[in-house]
């Protein structure tokens, strides 16, 4: 790992919790419906049996997100995604975080 590298990842580590809370604040003021307490779920099973969570805003009706318990693997809307990916450029795991919090899941990685 070069120096610029390992400033990055330190950078990364000691912002890590600001980082997370600025998405949930994003998030927030951007769709409100998207937390634990306000948002609908629908699930089904995938062809391998696995849980897939799909999260609507319960207000208007708006998907937002799946949840593949299999892949571990969030998609979210295309709208949300790359409106994230603009702001965070390369930083998408921090929505992995701020997701894994607010919804107690355990994704690993997150596509649209």
């Amino acid at each position: 790992m070069n120096l610029k590298e390992h400033i990055k990842k330190v950078l990364r580590e000691e912002n890590s919790d600001k980082m997370i809370k600025l998405v949930g604040q994003y998030l927030n003021f951007m769709y409100p419906g998207f937390n634990k307490k306000d948002v609908d779920i629908d699930e089904y099973e995938d062809k391998r049996g696995f849980p897939v969570v799909i999260f609507i805003d319960s207000e208007n009706g708006v998907y937002l997100a799946t949840y593949h318990y299999g892949t571990k693997e969030l998609q979210l809307s295309t709208t949300i995604f790359n409106e994230l990916e603009g702001l965070l450029n390369d930083d998408m795991e921090y929505v992995i975080d701020w997701f894994n919090n607010e919804f107690g899941e355990d994704a690993e990685y997150v596509t649209f």
